[in-house]
């Protein structure tokens, strides 16, 4: 039990070799600068529908609530966090209970996320839009999957799975199809819709 407990309160967070890599790739990708030209060596395990008209893309990442049989981009990232979170809430409790904070702690300490923002800014106001890309919570729900695959294999990793299509350039704008409600503990499947991408 004491084991538990000081885990839980001062277990330092250490990232591995492959996640400082990652981490490094994650701040020189150049987000949004591909949006709307043909998409190429992306892996994917999702059927993609690409949106090359831009008037159309910054529609999709308008919204702000899910419509019609289109999940906004923000219910899609919440969907795939929410997945993670059930299934380490379900399976690897401790895990999870002694380590989520941590991840994200330690990410604030290494990740430039004010750079990110403001290319969130630029991004803006090259299209003369307001929109929410929401790069730093896919971000953090990477970095989280990164983590916790080395307890689990089977942890929902959508962070992972869509991670190409951002390090090509490109941008997600929501999903077309829906998800059961409360989020079940496994991964988005393939059959469940298609990823809008820009």
């Amino acid at each position: 039990m004491f084991n538990f407990i000081y885990d839980y309160l001062f277990k330092k967070i250490e990232f591995d070799e492959i996640m400082i890599n990652c981490i490094d790739e994650i701040q020189s990708i150049q987000w949004g600068e591909n949006v709307g030209k043909p998409l190429k060596n992306i892996e994917c395990k999702y059927k993609i529908l690409q949106i090359t008209n831009d008037n159309d893309a910054l529609n999709y990442l308008k919204y702000e609530d899910n419509y019609k049989d289109i999940v906004c981009l923000e219910n899609l990232l919440n969907e795939g966090n929410n997945r993670t979170t059930r299934y380490l809430s379900n399976y690897k409790k401790r895990e999870y209970d002694g380590e989520w904070n941590r991840v994200t702690d330690k990410a604030n300490k290494i990740i430039d996320f004010k750079k990110i923002e403001n290319k969130e800014l630029l991004f803006n106001k090259k299209y003369n839009s307001s929109v929410n890309l929401y790069l730093s919570r896919f971000i953090y729900q990477y970095l989280h999957c990164l983590y916790f695959k080395r307890y689990d294999k089977n942890i929902p990793s959508f962070g992972l799975d869509i991670f190409d299509i951002y390090r090509n350039g490109h941008l997600i704008l929501g999903w077309k199809g829906s998800f059961p409600s409360p989020p079940p503990a496994r991964e988005i499947m393939p059959e469940e819709g298609i990823l809008l991408v820009w």
